[in-house]
C-alpha cells in the first residue's frame, strides 16, 4: 500500500510539474475517444437508415432498371448510355412472366411544391403505377393512393408525405386541397404514415402522382425503375430468369452479349452497403 501511494505521489508531482503537456495529452485522449464514438454512431445510423429503406422491399421483391448499383464514375457513364427502361417493358414483363405475381414501375424527379403563399423546395416527385403499395411496404394513413383509374385518365392527383403536410398545410385538413408542382395544380387525395428521418435525411419529403400524369409533367425521357414481386420466395430465381429473357428479347441482344439492364434484390443492395460501410469505418478510424 505504501509503495502504491508513493507511486501515485510521484505521478501527480510529475503531472503538476508539466501542466501544459498533461492538459494536451488529456485533450488528445478525449478527442480521440470522442472521434471513435462519433464514427461508430455515424456508421450505425447509416446502416439503420439503409436497412429501413431496403426492408420495404420484402424477401420476394426484386428490381430491374438501367443503371443498377453504381460503384464508380466509369460504371455510371457506361450505364447511363444504355436504352431506357420504358412502360412497355414493364407491361411485357407483367404479361410474359409466369413466376411473377405483380409488376409495378416508377419514375422520380425533384421539384418545388407550392400551396398558396407557402412552398417547400426539392421535393421527391414519384410517378408510380397503382399497384406500387402492394409491392413495397408503403402505408396509407388518410385518403387513398392513386388508383388504376387515375393512371388511365392521367388525373392530376397527389399522395403526399408529412413534410408536405407540415410545410404547406399546417393545422388544416389537406385532403382535397391543391398543391402546385412544375406549373400544374394537383388535388391531394391522401397521405402516407409519418416515417421520420435518419441522419437529418427526411423520409417524408415526397409526393406520389400517377405514372401517366408524371409523364405529362416531365415527359418520358426518364428511364423507369421496375419492381417485381415473385409468386413466392422459391420462385425468385425463376422470376428473375424470366424477366432477363423477356428484356433481352425486347432489347434484341444476341447470344454472348452482356445485359444492358440490371436485376438486383434487397439482399444485393445490403451486401454492397455493408462492404462499403466496413471499408469506410476502417478508413475513418
Amino acid at each position: 500500500m505504501g509503495q502504491f501511494l508513493e507511486s501515485a505521489r510521484i505521478a501527480l508531482a510529475a503531472l503538476w510539474a508539466n501542466k501544459l503537456r498533461s492538459i494536451l495529452t488529456l485533450v488528445g485522449v478525449i478527442v480521440g475517444v470522442a472521434t471513435i464514438i462519433a464514427i461508430v454512431s455515424l456508421i450505425t445510423g447509416m446502416n439503420q437508415y439503409v436497412a429501413a429503406e431496403i426492408s420495404t422491399l420484402g424477401a420476394t421483391t426484386f428490381m430491374m432498371d438501367r443503371e443498377g448499383i453504381i460503384m464508380s464514375d466509369e460504371q455510371w457513364w457506361e450505364r447511363s448510355r444504355r436504352p431506357k427502361i420504358e412502360l412497355q417493358d414493364a407491361n411485357a414483363i407483367e404479361q410474359g412472366c409466369e413466376s411473377c405475381d405483380m409488376v409495378g414501375a416508377r419514375s422520380i424527379a425533384r421539384r418545388n411544391a407550392k400551396a398558396g403563399n407557402k412552398h417547400i423546395d426539392d421535393v421527391w416527385i414519384m410517378g408510380a403505377t397503382a399497384n406500387f403499395p402492394d409491392i413495397v411496404d408503403f402505408d396509407v394513413e388518410n385518403g387513398h393512393y392513386p388508383t388504376e383509374s387515375d393512371n388511365e385518365h392521367r388525373r392530376a392527383v397527389a399522395f403526399i408525405g408529412y413534410d408536405i403536410i407540415d410545410n404547406l398545410f399546417p393545422g388544416v385538413s389537406h385532403i382535397g386541397k391543391t398543391i402546385r408542382l412544375g406549373g400544374r395544380d394537383y388535388t391531394v387525395i391522401g397521405n402516407g404514415k409519418r416515417r421520420g428521418s435518419t441522419l437529418g435525411q427526411s423520409r417524408d419529403n415526397y409526393v406520389v402522382i400517377p405514372l401517366s400524369t408524371f409523364h405529362k409533367l416531365s415527359g418520358e425521357r426518364h428511364s423507369l425503375d421496375v419492381f417485381v414481386k415473385a409468386a413466392g420466395f422459391e420462385s425468385m430465381d425463376d422470376a428473375q430468369n424470366e424477366v432477363r429473357v423477356i428484356m433481352r428479347a425486347r432489347h434484341k441482344l444476341k447470344y454472348g452479349q452482356d445485359d444492358n439492364f440490371e436485376i438486383y434484390t434487397a439482399g444485393d443492395i445490403m451486401t454492397v452497403w455493408e462492404n462499403f460501410s466496413r471499408g469506410a469505418f476502417v478508413v475513418m478510424i
